[in-house]
C-alpha cells in the first residue's frame, strides 16, 4: 500500500521493540522482490549502522530457508552492478552532500533508523533520490524530540502511514512475562512508570513510542515558577545546606544560597571576588543558619574557593564538589550530571517540595533555560553561552539554585529543638548585593 500510494511509512517506536530487526526485514523483502533494485539503509553512527543494523541483516540473510543471491559484505549485499543493498552512516553522507546522488534506480527504497536523531538536510538529499514509481522511504526511531522531520512525519497521517510500536502492546509486557527475548520487559515498563510517571517525555517517547508533549522546550514554564514563588514547601526532614556558583567571566555572577528543607533563606550575590573572599561569605552563611553541608560547582574558578574550603571549613560540615559535566547517576538518559540537576530540579518543584524567592533574575533564568533530547536520545540542558547570548548575562542563580535543591538530596538531617526554626527567616529581607532587576533595567 505504501509503494502504491506513495507514503513513506513512520515507524516511531518505544525501546526495544525490535526496530532493527523490523528495518532488516523490510530492507531485503524490498531488495529481492524488485530487480533491478537499490536499497540504502543509514543511520546517524558507525556503531548503529555497523554493529546493529546490519548485523540484523547479516542474520536475516544467513537464515534465509531459500538460499540468497549475491555476497554478503561489509555493510553490502551485492548481487548485480545495479542490484543492492548498501549501509552507510548519516555522518558520512553530511560530510559529502553528493554522496547520495549516485543512487537512482526504477525501485529504490531508503530506511532511516533512529531517524529522531538524523539532520534535516539528510532527508532532504534522500527526496532527491526517491523519484522514481517505486520508491519507498521508511523512517524508525525513538519519537524523543517534537521538532525536525521525524517528528512532523510522525504527526502527517495523511500524507504518511504511520504504525506505532508500544512497548505496552507487546507481548511481553501484555503476558507479564519474556515471551521474546530481547525486548522489553513487563519489569521494565513499570520500572519507567514508577520513575517517571504517565506525563514525563521519557515515558511518551521511549515506553508508548509517542511524541512527547514537549522535547526542546524551557525546563519551567511560568505556572511552576509563579507556583514555586508563592508556595511554602512541607518540610519532611531538615535540611540545611548552602550552595556556591562561582563567577567565571566578565560581569558574571558569585551567587551563594542557604537553603533550608527546599527554600533559600539567605543570599549572598556579587561580582568576582578572590577565592578567599567567597570562601569568607561562604562560612559565614554556614554559621548563619546552621548548616552542615556545602556544595560548590567545582568546574571552573570553582577549584581555589574548594581548595580555601578544606582548610577553613568546620570538620562536621561536608563538602561536595559538583561537576556540571560529569557522567549522571541515570546515565541511561541524561547527557550529564547536570541535565540529571535540572530534571531533578523540576521534579521536585512539581512535586512541592521546593521554592523559590521573589526574585526577577532568578525567575527569568530559569524560565529561559531550555533541554532537548540529543542524538544518543538523552536529555541535555542547553549550552550556558547560549542563555547568556540571549539574556544578556550568565543563569548563574538558577544554576546554583538547581544545584542546591540536587545537593540537599546528600543531606544529613540537622536536628533542632525548636519546630518553628525553618520559618524565622524572612527571605525577602535579604539584600543582594545587586538589587536591580532584568525586568527594571
Amino acid at each position: 500500500m505504501a509503494i502504491r500510494e506513495k507514503k513513506p511509512i513512520i515507524i516511531p517506536s518505544g525501546h526495544a521493540q525490535g526496530k532493527d530487526w523490523i528495518s532488516s526485514s523490510i530492507g531485503l523483502w524490498f531488495l529481492y522482490n524488485y530487480y533491478p533494485s537499490k536499497v540504502i539503509i543509514t543511520a546517524p553512527t558507525d556503531r548503529q549502522v555497523k554493529e546493529i543494523m546490519w548485523a540484523e541483516v547479516e542474520k536475516r540473510w544467513n537464515n534465509a530457508k531459500v538460499p540468497l543471491d549475491g555476497r554478503l559484505l561489509t555493510c553490502k549485499v551485492d548481487i548485480e552492478e545495479d542490484w543492492f543493498m548498501l549501509g552507510f552512516t548519516t555522518k558520512e553522507t553530511g560530510n559529502m552532500t553528493g554522496k547520495f546522488q549516485g543512487f537512482h534506480s526504477p525501485n529504490i527504497m531508503a530506511l532511516v533508523s533512529e531517524a529522531q536523531a538524523v539532520p534535516d538536510q539528510i532527508f532532504q538529499q534522500l527526496d532527491g533520490i526517491l523519484t522514481s514509481d517505486n520508491s519507498l522511504l521508511v523512517q524508525i526511531g525513538n519519537p524523543l524530540r517534537t521538532t525536525g522531520t521525524f517528528a512532523k512525519a510522525i504527526k502527517n497521517t495523511t500524507d504518511n502511514i504511520v504504525i506505532c510500536l508500544s512497548c505496552l502492546d507487546s507481548p511481553n509486557y501484555m503476558h507479564q512475562q519474556n515471551i521474546i527475548p530481547g525486548m522489553a520487559s513487563y519489569d521494565w515498563v513499570e520500572k519507567m512508570r514508577k520513575k517517571y510517571g504517565p506525563e514525563h517525555p521519557i515515558w511518551f517517547g521511549r515506553v508508548l513510542g509517542q511524541l512527547p508533549p514537549t522535547s526542546i522546550d524551557s525546563v519551567f514554564n511560568p505556572d511552576l515558577v509563579d507556583n514555586m514563588v508563592n508556595i511554602h514547601p512541607r518540610i519532611i526532614k531538615r535540611l540545611v545546606t548552602v550552595v556556591c556558583d562561582p563567577a567565571r567571566f566578565g560581569d558574571d555572577d558569585i551567587v551563594i544560597y542557604g537553603m533550608v528543607s527546599g527554600r533559600v533563606v539567605k543570599q549572598h550575590i556579587q561580582q568576582q571576588a578572590p577565592a578567599d573572599a567567597v570562601c569568607s561569605h561562604i562560612l559565614q552563611m554556614v554559621k548563619a543558619i546552621g548548616a552542615n553541608q556545602i556544595d560548590v560547582d567545582g568546574d571552573g574558578l570553582g577549584g581555589p574557593i574548594i581548595d580555601f574550603l578544606h582548610k577553613m571549613k568546620p570538620a562536621n560540615v561536608r563538602l561536595n564538589e559538583l561537576r556540571a559535566g560529569a557522567k549522571a547517576e541515570d546515565e541511561e538518559h541524561y547527557q550529564n550530571a547536570k541535565s540529571e540537576w535540572w530534571m531533578y530540579a523540576k521534579e521536585q518543584a512539581e512535586k512541592g517540595f521546593v521554592s523559590i524567592p521573589d526574585d526577577e533574575y532568578l525567575k527569568e533564568e530559569l524560565l529561559e533555560t531550555k533541554y532537548f533530547f540529543n542524538n544518543k536520545g538523552k536529555i541535555q540542558i542547553e549550552k550556558k553561552d547560549d542563555i547568556k547570548e540571549r539574556i544578556g548575562r550568565s543563569p548563574d542563580r538558577a544554576d546554583a539554585w538547581v544545584m542546591g535543591v540536587w545537593g540537599q538530596r546528600r543531606a544529613s538531617v540537622v536536628k533542632t529543638s525548636d519546630p518553628w526554626l525553618d520559618n524565622s527567616y524572612d527571605v525577602d529581607s535579604e539584600v543582594s548585593s545587586r538589587v536591580d532587576s532584568p525586568m527594571s533595567a
